[in-house]
This record gives C-alpha cells, structure tokens and sequence, in this order.
C-alpha cells in the first residue's frame, strides 16, 4: 500500500490546492491538518491498513490560504480475493457549518448554564414524564432537598396546588406550549 491518494475535484476545492497539480501523497496531507487531526487521523488510518478496521473522524483541515474547514473523514479497507488488506477507501464530507452551529449551541448552552446556576430564584426542567431533569442549587436550598434526592422525584411530589391528574394535565400544556410555572411545597 503506498501513499498515493486518488482526489477527485471537490476535494482540491475543499483543500485550497491547484487541481492542475499532481494530488498530495498521504505524508504531505499532514500540512494540512490542524492539531490534534493528524494523529487522529493518522492512528485511525494506521488501525485500517494494519488491521482492517473502517474508521469515522472529524477533524480540521487547514486549506492552502489558511482559512480552516471541519470535515468527517470516513475509511474502510479494501480487501483482494484473498481478505488481504491492498488499499483504503475513503470519503470527507464538509462538516463546517453544523461545527459551526454546535458551537454556538454550545456557548448558548453555557451562557444559559450560567445564569440558571447562579440564579437566586429556584429552577427546574422536566421530562415529557413529569421527572426532574436538571435542578439549580438555589431551587434545592429553598425545597429542603439535596440535589440527588430531587433528580428521583416527580413534579407531582413538589406541586402544592395540583392534584396528581393536574399535574399530568399540565406537564401535557408544557409539552406543548414548551414552558409554565409550578408552585411546589417548600
């Protein structure tokens, strides 16, 4: 197996290279991977040529002007008539813009993280179930529980005006409407 790489047109684009040049070897991708990429990406195709095992990586490509593209890389080996290991097959699909998405998700997620936990007022989220999912520490000080014993409970044990059906009743109106107010027993 050498280090030859069959690049179709697409993939000169993505890389930022001169489809009118010969495609990079395998050792010369190297440049064009950000750290850590190239190991996870190395050590994954190593595993496929050594012992056949296909692979899935995302990993950051750095393009000939610099600008940097996230990519899925995916390979399997390709086997002779006799199962022997002869090649690889491989695919990178463009991935950038969902990378992109979840790390805005993410810094929404830590943003509201931040101001849920370091809220004097109590707060909780639910499953469609009516089970607590996630609880704040101001919540747990005013209700008299730890953490751990409101992440056992169900809502209909802290709801101080609702009988058990209007419990469900409403955990149904959240369903649908997303959010609402309890009042529980403190």
């Amino acid at each position: 197996m050498g280090s030859e790489m069959c690049i179709r047109d697409r993939l000169y684009t993505l890389f930022g290279l001169d489809p009118a040049q010969p495609p990079p070897g395998w050792p010369a991708l190297r440049r064009h991977l950000a750290e850590p990429s190239w190991p996870a990406l190395s050590d994954a195709v190593d595993a496929a040529r050594r012992d056949g095992i296909a692979f899935e990586r995302d990993v950051e490509l750095v393009r000939a002007d610099g600008a940097r593209r996230w990519v899925v890389a995916r390979g399997e080996p390709v086997r002779d008539r006799r199962g022997a290991i002869v090649g690889l097959h491989g695919t990178l699909q463009d991935i950038t813009e969902r990378k992109r998405a979840g790390l805005v998700l993410a810094e929404r997620e830590a943003r509201y993280r931040a101001v849920i936990e370091t809220s004097a007022d109590g707060f909780w989220m639910l499953d469609e179930h009516g089970r607590l999912l996630a609880v704040n520490e101001a919540y747990a000080r005013r209700s008299g529980y730890t953490h751990d014993e409101l992440m056992s409970m169900h809502v209909a044990e802290l709801e101080a005006l609702e009988s058990p059906q209007e419990v469900g009743a409403h955990v149904g109106k959240i369903r649908r409407e997303g959010s609402d107010r309890f009042e529980t027993w403190h």
